[in-house]
């Protein structure tokens, strides 16, 4: 007899398989914390946030500490969850660790305040209750006073959309008074612990997954407990074949700030002869320096999902052309709040007295993408514009979009609808001329030693407007595509599109020269990823980008 299923029956089925996947329990963690590097030691365990997403792990942090007073003491980084399994394999863990090599537990560290960091607290300072608990002071009101992280407004929609949703993430609240408030963007504990030696666990703001986060940096070691400034979990979904594991960036579902939290990991790369990097939920042991330096520079630095009318993520780079000097590629959309955050970031980013932004590279002259130009050149009086000089007539000469023939319905009927010119009109004295089909960005300068050749080179890729260009960061293999490409079609909720897409049709003058754009980006040697303007996700890979293009 033979059996047939309906897609009905076959959902269900699939349904089942996925969540039975989900479903199974994380293995009880083992009490004992393993020494990753000297004095250093880590307890991992897994951990569920919702019982629909798969567990990850998480880890607690005890560090020992030369002391000017004896016996030794030791400090926990951070307090795990609140799973009783957990609790007792921390617990375990610290009394075995104590019991055999001597001392006693002095202070307990929080990163942040998420449940999965402090769910052990109570038990803690039950069993040993001296001990004193320190946290960032921008911290302080969801630790101390009760604010819940649910009630922040975030700048991506993932948080927005599921904020409400989620379950406290904050659900131990330590007396104020009885806490001890880090302050300041760095600083040393032991300006907080006066037992403790100097140039044993550095303290960096690290905001964005949280007002307040902070990573430590355990000097002797040269290790970073990077909290969740990125993660190091790929392979974590159930059925997943991934075999390469490497940074990637916090879990979207609990970070604030995303843009800020790329702030911060470029901060964390400038700890200058820091050897690994740890998340606190990681499946290996550590990141290298190398290989966390090649993730943050693979965003290069940091790209603000700012939101206009649809809302459509817009994004603006900084690019690191030598140590100091800095290039910003396009200048966001006129929205005072998004000007706002554009130059917070630059200046947050350029935090060096010897920092310098050196130049502004412009795609094209659309306003989502020159919004800030003007507040721009009254505040850096000195800096130059790049763009193509296809682009000139628009962004120096004042003619109209509307004016460009276009091959295609949509453009011909929205064009009218469009500004009548750019936003910001730059003048002739502060541009420089980008000319050809391709070449490198330090060609435009008779000599400029902050601009070594072989940094940034442009591609003209005319079809989304006459003069647009990419710029290809050789370095790190990524793209920077502007409106050849968009990646937006999956960030809406429960969207099931791969997200790839001809950039905008109803903006762009000729779709088939937006095709041949394509493909001649495609066929670039060496590039990695591909990151358009308008991203809702992290980049398309390369091969990706082949395969839409020979669709």
């Amino acid at each position: 007899m033979a059996i047939s299923f309906s897609t009905a029956s076959l959902v269900a089925i699939g349904v089942a398989v996925f969540f039975a996947q989900v479903a199974r329990q994380p293995p009880a963690p083992l009490a004992t914390f393993e020494e990753v590097r000297p004095s250093l030691y880590r307890l991992n365990y897994n951990w569920r946030i919702l019982p629909v997403i798969p567990s990850m792990p998480v880890a607690t942090w005890l560090v020992e500490s030369s002391t000017l007073i004896s016996p030794k003491s030791w400090i926990l980084i951070d307090a795990g969850t609140d799973v009783s399994a957990n609790q007792e394999a921390i617990l375990q863990g610290i009394k075995s660790k104590l019991s055999s090599a001597g001392g006693s537990l002095k202070l307990i560290l929080l990163t942040h305040g998420h449940a999965d960091h402090v769910g052990a607290l109570p038990k803690l300072l039950e069993a040993y209750p001296d001990v004193k608990v320190a946290y960032h002071k921008n911290e302080e009101p969801f630790i101390s006073g009760g604010a819940q992280y649910k009630d922040l407004e975030g700048d991506t929609w993932v948080f927005n959309l599921v904020r409400k949703a989620l379950p406290p993430l904050n659900t131990t609240l330590i007396p104020s008074n009885d806490a001890i408030k880090l302050d300041g963007s760095s600083g040393d504990v032991a300006e907080y612990a006066k037992w403790m030696s100097k140039d044993i666990l550095l303290y960096h703001a690290v905001p964005g997954h949280t007002p307040g986060m902070v990573a430590f940096y355990h000097k002797p070691t040269k290790s970073v407990v990077a909290a969740d400034s990125f993660m190091q979990i790929s392979d974590w979904f159930p059925f997943s074949n991934a075999v390469k594991i490497g940074p990637g960036i916090p879990l979207r579902l609990g970070t604030q700030s995303l843009s800020r939290a790329k702030e911060s990991q470029h901060k964390l790369t400038r700890i200058s002869d820091a050897t690994t990097y740890f998340a606190s939920h990681d499946s290996l042991v550590g990141a290298s320096a190398e290989s966390f330096k090649k993730f943050v520079s693979s965003w290069l630095n940091f790209n603000y999902e700012l939101y206009v009318a649809a809302p459509v993520p817009v994004a603006v780079w900084l690019v690191e052309s030598n140590p100091n000097s800095w290039i910003l590629i396009d200048g966001g959309t006129t929205n005072a709040k998004n000007q706002r955050a554009i130059l917070d970031g630059i200046q947050t980013t350029l935090s060096s007295a010897e920092d310098t932004l050196r130049l502004v590279l412009v795609s094209h002259g659309h306003p989502d993408h020159t919004g800030v130009l003007g507040k721009l050149l009254d505040l850096y009086p000195n800096i130059k514009v790049a763009y193509h000089e296809k682009e000139e007539p628009f962004l120096s000469g004042g003619k109209s979009y509307a004016s460009v023939p276009g091959d295609n319905l949509q453009f011909n009927i929205l064009k009218r609808l469009s500004p009548s010119v750019n936003s910001t009109l730059i003048p002739s004295s502060r541009a420089l001329l980008l000319k050809g089909q391709s070449g490198d960005v330090s060609d435009v300068f008779t000599y400029a030693n902050w601009l070594p050749k072989g940094v940034l080179e442009y591609h003209a890729v005319p079809g989304h407007t006459p003069g647009q260009v990419a710029f290809y960061h050789k370095s790190t293999g990524s793209v920077i595509a502007a409106d050849s490409f968009t990646h937006i079609s999956a960030w809406w909720p429960f969207s099931n599109v791969k997200g790839i897409s001809l950039g905008s049709p109803p903006f762009s003058n000729s779709v088939e020269m937006v095709k041949g754009s394509q493909q001649n980006l495609a066929v670039l040697p060496g590039t990695r990823t591909f990151f358009p303007s308008h991203d809702a996700g992290n980049g398309i890979s390369a091969k990706a980008i082949k395969e839409f293009v020979m669709a």
